[in-house]
């Protein structure tokens, strides 16, 4: 769910320069997918598994009140476009 909300939200807010957001984005998340794993391995030896889960859900806190913080996209309605912007499917 939150990497089709990050896409959507992506192109509405970088829509003049998606193709470096994407790519960027995809990067990201491929190191995430690489060393993700490896760093689970070794906090996973050195506190065990319940704590490992207790150890990475702490580190993700902080995002909770970073991601409140993003502003969200503006939309437009059709009340609110014009006849021109509705004809070329600019919405």
């Amino acid at each position: 769910m939150i990497n089709t909300a990050v896409y959507s939200y992506s192109s509405q807010e970088f829509a003049d320069d998606l193709e470096s957001v994407i790519s960027l984005m995809e990067g990201v998340a491929a190191v995430g997918v690489t060393v993700g794993p490896v760093i689970g391995v070794y906090v996973n030896n050195a506190v065990g598994f319940s704590y490992t889960f207790f150890i990475f859900g702490l580190v993700q806190l902080p995002w909770i009140f970073l991601v409140g913080c993003i502003p969200k996209p503006h939309s437009v309605t059709l009340e609110d476009a014009t006849s021109e912007e509705v004809s070329r499917g600019q919405l």
